[in-house]
């Protein structure tokens, strides 16, 4: 049966434009680039090369452009990827590149080019805004945060998740991904068919900088320590956060399940660790309501001039 898994290795953040792509080409060994400036034919040819491999785990990676396309393909059993030209930054290690050229290739648009980065330029400006107000509203929650009982919380966890795994002998790949991102469509994501097959979810739930972030790092740590292979999905509003950590060899999943990727917990064996409620001064937002509220609705109004700004790319064809 064919396994697709989906996600992202471009995000527009609050950094600018995050890159994950090389990181997840690790121990690829053979690249097939597409060269073609048509996203259309681009992603019917990568679709039917999925569709065509049934019984294999293949990886599928979406674009930031739109929704309805993608970027390429990875088939890890094989060794093996296919990527539209573009992406590629020839900083592989790969043993074997080829290309396959469609008629199309090289009639760039440079008009098209130029007005591309402006809306990109203007939406990342929105974007750095809106994270600086985010970190502002992290300071009112950490400056009334017990760490002492954060710390317990994750020892807890950590001890509960490696219980009695030894030390592998060989190192750990880490795959550093992203679930979704902000895109002309809005903010898209892969996250719910991306845990869904996982056995063991946990939920993280608290405010910003109430250390869901912090508590992910740990375990990153510990995977690394031990040997184990992880994803790790990056937050598209700081991609210096963690959002998400799948562990397919423990078959576990530990997702930050607040907004703006907050999903419905239909699975009742979904265990929540809320870290407001056990670590944080609980009087805080009654103290410091008013300008929690104001500072969410700055963040927000922020998100949504980026997110309207990248929208003028659908009136170019994008």
């Amino acid at each position: 049966m064919n396994k697709k898994i989906r996600y992202y290795v471009h995000g527009h953040t609050g950094k600018g434009f995050v890159d994950l792509l090389d990181n997840n080409l690790e121990q690829i060994d053979h690249i097939v680039l597409l060269e073609s400036n048509d996203k259309k034919t681009v992603t019917a040819t990568l679709e039917t090369i999925a569709n065509l491999l049934k019984d294999e785990t293949v990886e599928i990676i979406m674009s930031t452009l739109s929704k309805h396309y993608i970027d390429g393909i990875i088939v890890r059993s094989r060794s093996f990827a296919m990527l539209h030209e573009p992406l590629y930054k020839r900083h592989t290690k790969a043993k074997k590149v080829e290309r396959i050229t469609f008629p199309d290739a090289g009639l760039n648009d440079f008009a098209f080019e130029k007005n591309l980065h402006q809306i990109y330029d203007e939406a990342y400006n929105y974007f750095k805004k809106g994270l600086s107000i985010h970190d502002q509203l992290e300071e009112i929650y950490i400056k009334h945060m017990d760490f002492n009982k954060a710390n317990r919380v994750i020892d807890r966890l950590l001890n509960e998740l490696f219980a009695g795994i030894e030390k592998r002998k060989t190192k750990a790949t880490v795959y550093e991904r992203l679930f979704g991102t902000n895109t002309p469509d809005g903010i898209v994501y892969t996250l719910e068919e991306l845990i869904e097959p996982i056995e063991k979810k946990i939920f993280i739930l608290g405010r910003a900088g109430t250390g869901k972030s912090h508590l992910m790092h740990q375990v990153l740590q510990k995977c690394v320590e031990l040997g184990i292979d992880c994803e790790v999905y990056r937050c598209s509003l700081d991609p210096k956060s963690i959002d998400m950590i799948i562990i397919r060899d423990l078959n576990v999943c530990l997702h930050d399940n607040t907004p703006p990727h907050q999903i419905e917990m239909k699975d009742p064996a979904i265990r929540v660790i809320d870290m407001f409620k056990e670590t944080v001064d609980q009087t805080v937002e009654k103290t410091y309501g008013k300008q929690i509220d104001m500072l969410e609705k700055s963040y927000k109004e922020q998100m949504k001039l980026g997110l309207e700004t990248l929208k003028k790319l659908k009136l170019m064809g994008g």
